[in-house]
This record gives structure tokens, C-alpha cells and sequence, in this order.
């Protein structure tokens, strides 16, 4: 028999805020990423912060971590002073191509691969000849590992920046994306502030 629960009857529930710091290092530290991964759907952190368990690879997402590759390549050679030529960028951004499909299975559609990887190379080609690129600044760090303690959060807030140029008011700080289609501004700013923010 089911019986209706008896509020004035029951022990006291914990208050508990989520996410906790695990005793098996799952959460042994926080991001930005996880933090916006909870906001837009906390099962969806469940799956991947906590058990791990591996997302589905996109043709989006292969060809935005090599795009990554290649610009993260064209600014460790600006800042260790080494060779940042277009061509140097684009062998970075094939070699990481090819390593993430041994990685992870990418859906890849009949020719998909060819035109994908021939539109990564042509947003790379104009970015290294983009007026950002071409500026003449060393940069301060690349890939650079920030992390604090904050008494708020169970663990350390860890993230990772992908460039920081100086600049005559401060250093700047920059975080690149690719997007499947063309972006709505607002949304992508939204989604992103926590990360550059935080």
C-alpha cells in the first residue's frame, strides 16, 4: 500500500548544491565549460563531467578542434618566435584532422571530409591573413591555465584561454570559435561570457 507522504512526519532532507567534489576526482576541479554544460542541461553535465561517458562526434566539432589546432600552431610560433607561415599552420591543422578521426568516429557524410576539410583550410588561410593575425604584438601566453579557490564552489575554478595580447589599457584576452552557421551574436556572447568571465 502507498501511503501520501506526511510532511510534518518526515526526517529533515540534506540541502545539497550540486555539483560536489567527488571522492573518485570526477569533479576535481570546476570550468567555465562545465559551469555552462549545468546550466543548459544538468543530465547532460551528469553524463559527461560525472560518469565520463564519451559525447558523439560532429563534423562541426571535428573541424572546429582541428581549426583550433592550427591557430593555437600560427601563435605558440609568434610567441616562441618560430616559423608562422600559412603553410606551417595548415600542415598543424591537417595532422590534427587526421588525429582526431583516429580519436573518435566522425559521421562524415559521402565527400563530407574532402569539402570539410578544404573549408578549414580556407577559414585559416583568412584568419592568418586577417588584420588580428597580422598584428604585430608577441603574445603574453598561449594556452594559458588559469585557476583560483573560490570558498563559494567545492572545488578550484580551472580554465584554459587560448591567447593574451597585450594592449595599451591591458592585457586582452582571447578565446576563439568556430560555428556550423552564421551565428547569432547575442546567443554566442551569452553562452560564452562565463567562460571569459569567470
Amino acid at each position: 500500500m502507498i501511503r501520501p507522504a506526511d510532511p510534518d512526519h518526515r526526517p529533515p532532507a540534506d540541502v545539497v548544491a550540486f555539483p560536489l567534489r567527488s571522492s573518485d576526482g570526477a569533479l576535481a576541479h570546476v570550468s567555465p565549460s562545465a559551469i555552462r554544460d549545468y546550466l543548459q542541461c544538468s543530465l547532460r553535465f551528469y553524463f559527461k563531467r560525472v560518469l565520463g561517458l564519451p559525447e558523439p562526434g560532429s563534423v562541426s566539432l571535428h573541424l572546429g578542434k582541428a581549426v583550433h589546432a592550427g591557430i593555437q600552431a600560427y601563435w605558440i610560433a609568434r610567441w616562441r618566435g618560430g616559423d608562422a607561415s600559412t603553410d606551417v599552420v595548415i600542415n598543424h591543422y591537417q595532422t590534427a584532422f587526421a588525429a582526431h578521426e583516429q580519436e573518435a568516429s566522425v559521421p562524415f557524410a559521402e565527400g563530407e571530409r574532402e569539402t570539410t576539410l578544404a573549408k578549414g583550410e580556407a577559414l585559416l588561410r583568412a584568419y592568418c591573413e586577417s588584420e588580428h593575425a597580422q598584428t604585430g604584438a608577441k603574445p603574453l601566453g598561449v594556452e594559458v591555465k588559469l585557476q583560483d579557490h573560490f570558498p563559494e564552489l567545492p572545488s578550484p575554478l580551472l580554465g584554459y584561454v587560448d591567447l593574451v595580447l597585450p594592449a595599451a589599457d591591458g592585457p586582452v584576452v582571447c578565446d576563439f570559435k568556430t560555428v556550423a552557421a552564421t551565428p547569432n551574436v547575442e546567443l554566442e556572447a551569452f553562452l560564452h561570457e562565463g567562460q571569459l568571465c569567470a
